[in-house]
């Protein structure tokens, strides 16, 4: 599922989080947003899976209106992980992970063997088969956010929205599930924070500020000194990684005034 957003803007009350951006992710490219905090990363992300009804532009799903399809439909194509995974009552693992199978079945249809055969394959490949039959209250946040992006591998999108994915995960983790996500060979829009993650996983980047497009490119083209300096406000170094595409960022703290 190809993802257009043309001329987007998004009012929360009377403030303009997002203003007029347009942005592609098509030809099974992994693409990350990044910017910092309050940039309008997120705000715009909620807008595509339609939480947040934009205030002006269009989001395009395979040339469609996404707010014109119905969200069974879009759903069989497109999964979302989000930041917030809070849940009101209780369900095993394997439960949680089955929610994904939902869009592919009718009314009252029991799962099949080849449910339960793409919910235990989405439980390998972010190393949580032994949970199965765990609680998911009774997880740590990087283990639930592990089985969250599970049940969006289990419903077979073609479009994976992804809202900080990583949060919560130590390094090893952060490097499994980004791994995952590039293999899975589909179209993924991601917030991201790290710069080096989104440089080593991502095919191409915006960069936002101010709820605006601040610049676009592959990593090695948009994440200069001089981008980082202006976005971040923060000064840094940046070499290429020894052992793949990706860079280096090492960054500098930022002077503190003292009294």
């Amino acid at each position: 599922m190809d993802l257009e957003i043309k001329d987007l803007y998004i009012n929360i009350g009377e403030k303009q989080i997002v203003r007029g951006i347009s942005l592609n992710a098509a030809d099974r490219k992994f693409v990350a947003l990044l910017g910092p905090n309050g940039s309008g990363k997120s705000t715009l992300l909620r807008a595509v899976y339609r939480i947040l009804k934009p205030s002006g532009g269009v989001i395009l799903l395979d040339g469609k209106e996404a707010s014109k399809l119905h969200h069974k439909d879009t759903a069989r194509k497109m999964s979302v992980v989000s930041q917030f995974n809070s849940l009101n009552f209780d369900f095993t693992v394997k439960e949680i992970v089955m929610m994904g199978r939902t869009p592919h079945l009718k009314m009252l249809q029991a799962e099949g063997e080849y449910d339960n055969h793409m919910v235990m394959d989405a439980l390998e490949k972010v190393d949580m088969a032994a949970y199965a039959g765990r609680s998911f209250s009774s997880l740590s946040g990087g283990e639930k956010q592990r089985i969250i992006l599970a049940r969006a591998i289990a419903q077979e999108p073609k479009l994976l929205i992804l809202d900080e994915p990583t949060n919560h995960l130590d390094i090893r983790y952060q490097l499994q599930i980004l791994s995952i996500v590039k293999s899975l060979g589909i179209n993924v829009l991601a917030a991201l924070h790290d710069l080096n993650l989104a440089a080593q996983f991502c095919d191409y980047l915006y960069i936002m500020n101010g709820g605006k497009i601040d610049s676009e490119g592959i990593p090695r083209e948009v994440l200069t000194k001089e981008t980082i300096k202006r976005v971040y406000e923060i000064e840094c170094d940046i070499q290429k990684a020894p052992n793949n595409n990706g860079l280096f960022i090492s960054y500098y703290p930022p002077l503190i005034n003292k009294k």
